[in-house]
């Protein structure tokens, strides 16, 4: 068995270290001051900057906390859960290689203050009011004191990560629950320049970097563009991996793609198969031809690419209801074991008139709109290759990236994040 990486893991095991990002609205002085009321000030961590948040997470790391709590919204979890991989993944190569067992990634439990808190409908706490932050954290400070329990056994839910793949460092190789272009991207982009703009004017600043500012977005911008110019359309190409079925001495097997076929019940069926062809539009935009070791999945256009690890985007609407459909995998104690160990996303192209989905808005909320004549193609599967024929917006969980992007690559993470199960066991 291998030795801890660090003398003071044992230490820290059955602690929790609770991250306070200023740039959330609800975190507030009186919400910092419950938290080190409640957990002790050594265990809390309040930062305002990416940068700082890098060397808080690596600190957190080094002392082998077994309980992370992010707050803020869905980009602070994932810009923590990031700085956490590459600080494990940094010390892990430096003092023991590459086995899981060294070092496992710490449990997560996710306190939901930002705007959107998709990952919160998921993982956070069923908890409302004003004083949520205090009674989730007596919660956790009662799991951790029930028998002595230390975090490595508190009750979990396992949800993998997908990795996206870009030729812009601001998301290459950087770990998300959803993300995607199109119609979304191209609404928080039009957010992001108007609360650039308010913050520029000194005008309803406050009012404009939260909720009413997406409606007034939404609204002002984007949903004209769209329905007078048709700019959420984007032309594209997906290709995914050939399926091979590997031996048991074979670690480099690849997982078939599944199309959730709404004609037979959401029946997931192989996109090689010759029930499911993979719907194409004619003209193509893509001279380069598609790798030998690749299919074609779609060749188009689109209103939306996204894929998310999670069932919901944001705000409770449930884009991805496909997204937990095969069970995430545990991390393994070997890389021939964890290669095996494929995990899926979901990813969903829908190519539905914006008038289209306002009608039917409370049905796309729920996850529950389906589309007969392929105009929203849903797919199941490890690792999607995605070409523009023209650069476009790109959003990245929950966040606007300030390039677009002409090509980038979906792919499931073979390693999941483990968040405290919040809810009663059935």
């Amino acid at each position: 068995t291998s030795a801890p990486l660090n003398k003071s893991v044992s230490r820290y095991e059955n602690k929790m270290a609770i991250l306070l990002n200023l740039n959330a609205k609800c975190v507030t002085p009186a919400v910092i001051q419950t938290a080190r009321e409640m957990i002790g000030s050594e265990h809390v961590f309040v930062t305002r900057t990416e940068e700082e948040s890098h060397v808080v997470t690596r600190r957190i790391v080094e002392l082998g906390y077994g309980l992370v709590v992010p707050t803020g919204g869905d980009g602070t979890l994932c810009s923590v859960i990031n700085s956490v991989v590459a600080a494990r993944d940094a010390l892990r190569s430096r003092d023991g290689g590459d086995d899981f067992t060294v070092m496992p990634l710490p449990k997560f439990a996710f306190l939901p203050l930002g705007t959107g808190n998709g990952m919160g409908s998921l993982v956070g706490p069923q908890i409302r009011g004003r004083r949520r932050t205090q009674k989730t954290l007596t919660l956790l400070t009662q799991l951790l004191s029930q028998q002595q329990r230390t975090a490595t056994a508190l009750p979990t839910i396992r949800v993998p990560m997908m990795e996206i793949s870009a030729p812009n460092p601001e998301v290459n190789r950087k770990l998300c629950f959803f993300a995607g272009a199109g119609f979304d991207s191209l609404m928080l982009n039009d957010f992001r320049a108007l609360k650039c703009w308010s913050v520029r004017r000194n005008v309803l600043k406050g009012l404009l970097s939260g909720v009413a500012g997406y409606c007034v977005a939404l609204l002002v911008r984007t949903l004209p563009r769209c329905l007078l110019r048709g700019h959420q359309r984007l032309t594209c190409r997906i290709t995914v991996p050939k399926p091979t079925a590997g031996g048991d001495d074979d670690n480099d097997d690849i997982p078939e793609t599944y199309w959730m076929d709404p004609r037979r019940g959401d029946m997931a069926t192989p996109v090689t198969s010759s029930q499911a062809p993979p719907p194409r539009d004619r003209a193509s935009a893509f001279p380069q031809p598609i790798q030998p070791d690749h299919n074609l999945l779609f060749e188009g256009t689109t209103g939306i690419i996204a894929a998310g690890t999670s069932p919901y985007y944001g705000g409770g609407l449930r884009l991805f209801p496909f997204a937990r459909t095969f069970p995430a995998h545990s991390t393994s104690s070997s890389t021939k074991q964890r290669k095996k160990n494929r995990n899926t996303l979901h990813l969903r192209l829908g190519r539905i008139h914006p008038l289209t989905g306002l009608v039917h808005l409370f049905q796309i909320f729920r996850g529950t709109y389906r589309e007969r004549n392929m105009k929203v193609l849903d797919f199941v599967g490890n690792d999607f290759h995605v070409e523009l024929s023209d650069p476009y917006p790109f959003q990245f969980s929950g966040e606007a990236v300030e390039r677009p992007l002409s090509s980038f690559r979906f792919k499931a993470f073979d390693e999941a994040v483990e968040f405290v199960d919040f809810m009663e066991p059935r």
